[in-house]
């Protein structure tokens, strides 16, 4: 493992040098307040003449694979979200730039284009970033002008960041944002061949969004394979489970139906917590199942299209009524980060942006939620596993409030700034 720290713009500017986000990566999944939070960083910094660190990023250098202008190839461990984002504030510069026939601290359309967007081969051009699967087709929509995907297939986070930075380059304060961008550092971790990528990738303390079961799913079920390998899966396997989950965003039915599998392996299983749920999956892989990875993930993608044919039925409750945080035959469950209020807003946002409104599922799960909350009284523990005592109504404004509010941090006014604030950490509800 090779440690250095670096100015950002300086590492995405390395000529010939591909980021890669690889297969077994989630999707890009920033919102909207956590741009805002980056946005006002740049700002900041650019104003007072003061370094900004944003992070570390992870990655192993792979064959380049002979595509157009690439010459050294680097898949990112820890760091995408980060890596995007700016990415997506310098696409909308370059833009703007062009709309405006401006430039910035000497720099136009076309040099933001060639130092951090593209790179340049004696065959023709080459995204520096290559994204996700899963939002490469809106990526290059957004950065070359090519066709959007099918609509279920746009990724909602990439265009709307990239319309909010659009907007916010159109109040001005250019100079002052580029000057920002110029004083952003990181720290580069490069792997050596004796690093295992897939071990760090979980267990990483990165300053980006908290990993969902899926993506940590993902991680184990397409490391080891070949890059052709790993696409083939994704296409056959993958990409059909998360479809049945909306694209991975309904984690709660999701994480339902991997216990649902688990349990119908092996009973005893039944026991353990939901933040377990991870864990337990890969013992069992590890230790007791006898199949071949692909078998695996054929037998999941089954599994989990019968469970979703099935989804009024007892069984199937059973496991929904786990997911979500009630308390069944006398035993006490922990509630899921922010209780209430995610269900509630997924499925407002359904209803503004689905053409055909939200599902019956969506519908189901929403009620059921609000049911559990505020009828049922789950308990919610703390991070100790201490049980807390169920919130009567006169706290249940207080309550929600707390639940409401995102997670952060104070920044320090100290010469070196962190994107602690960044974090996007999940909170505990935790009624008084």
């Amino acid at each position: 493992m090779q440690t250095h720290q670096a100015n950002y713009l300086e590492y995405l500017e390395t000529p010939g040098t591909q980021l890669s986000i690889p297969v077994f990566q989630r999707q890009y999944s920033w919102g909207v307040w956590q741009c805002e939070e980056l946005w006002e960083d740049i700002l900041r910094a650019g104003a007072a003449s003061e370094e900004h660190f944003i992070g570390s990023i992870v990655y192993t250098e792979e064959p380049a694979g002979g595509q157009r202008g690439v010459e050294r190839l680097f898949n990112v461990v820890d760091g995408q979200q980060r890596t995007t984002t700016v990415s997506l504030l310098l696409l909308a510069l370059r833009d703007h730039l062009a709309a405006t026939g401006g430039s910035v601290c000497g720099l136009d359309a076309a040099q933001v284009d060639a130092r951090y967007l593209h790179l340049q081969g004696a065959d023709g051009r080459a995204p520096k970033l290559s994204a996700a699967p899963g939002d490469q087709a809106t990526y290059a929509s957004l950065l070359d002008g090519a066709p959007l995907p099918q609509r279920y297939k746009v990724s909602g986070c990439m265009t709307t960041n990239y319309a909010y930075f659009k907007d916010k380059l159109a109040l001005g304060e250019l100079e002052q944002m580029w000057r920002g961008l110029e004083r952003l550092f990181a720290i580069i971790v490069m792997l050596d061949g004796d690093d295992d990528p897939q071990l760090i990738f979980e267990g990483i303390n990165s300053k980006g969004v908290s990993l969902a079961t899926s993506d940590l799913l993902r991680n184990k079920l397409f490391y080891g394979a070949d890059e052709a390998e790993q696409q083939r899966l994704l296409e056959q396997y993958w990409e059909p489970i998360e479809a049945l989950f909306d694209n991975g965003t309904n984690q709660l039915v999701f994480n339902a139906a991997l216990r649902c599998w688990l349990v119908e392996k092996d009973s005893s299983l039944e026991k353990h917590n939901r933040h377990e749920l991870y864990s337990v999956f890969r013992k069992f892989v590890n230790e007791s199942y006898q199949g071949s990875i692909e078998e695996l993930m054929g037998e999941l993608l089954e599994h989990c299209r019968s469970f979703k044919e099935q989804i009024r039925g007892p069984q199937v409750k059973r496991h929904l009524d786990w997911a979500v945080g009630e308390q069944k035959n006398g035993t006490v469950g922990t509630y899921p980060t922010v209780p209430f209020l995610f269900p509630a807003l997924r499925f407002y946002w359904m209803t503004q942006t689905q053409p055909s409104g939200p599902s019956i599922l969506h519908c189901w799960m929403s009620v059921r939620v609000a049911r559990s909350f505020f009828i049922t009284g789950p308990l919610v523990s703390e991070p100790s596993g201490k049980v807390m005592s169920t919130p009567s109504p006169s706290t249940w404004p207080t309550g929600l409030m707390t639940a409401a509010v995102p997670h952060r941090p104070h920044s320090t006014k100290s010469p070196l700034r962190t994107s602690s604030n960044l974090t996007g950490r999940s909170m505990t509800f935790m009624p008084q």
